[in-house]
């Protein structure tokens, strides 16, 4: 299973199912009746993409900083570059979009997934 995690950026803020500390994975988390509402549980509205959690599927549910290797690499290239280079090469129309990126993945590689 191959998944690309797009997601609307028209809010100029870095939005992931799987980035801890994110919108909409806390959603997914806690449905939106959790997070709009702010109910306290049990919630019943939780998302589809809830089975597609990371933490099912890696060893301990836990990933720290065990990177497969591209995803090592792509991340030290984004956090060795410059934010004005990650928006000429990536085509980045909001500055604060190339500033999280960078952030992201240096914050990533130093600190961990989790």
């Amino acid at each position: 299973l191959k998944l690309i995690d797009t997601r609307d950026t028209t809010l100029s803020v870095l939005d992931s199912l799987f980035l801890p500390g994110t919108f909409i994975l806390q959603r997914n988390m806690l449905g939106n009746d959790g997070v709009f509402e702010r109910k306290e549980g049990p919630f019943k509205s939780h998302w589809p993409q809830l089975m597609l959690d990371y933490r099912c599927h890696a060893p301990g549910g836990f990933i720290g900083k065990r990177y497969p290797k591209q995803m090592r690499t792509c991340m030290e290239k984004f956090s060795s570059m410059s934010v004005d280079e990650l928006m000429k090469m990536y085509k980045f129309p909001i500055r604060q979009n190339a500033k999280m990126l960078k952030e992201s993945a240096t914050d990533m590689l130093t600190v961990g997934f989790e």
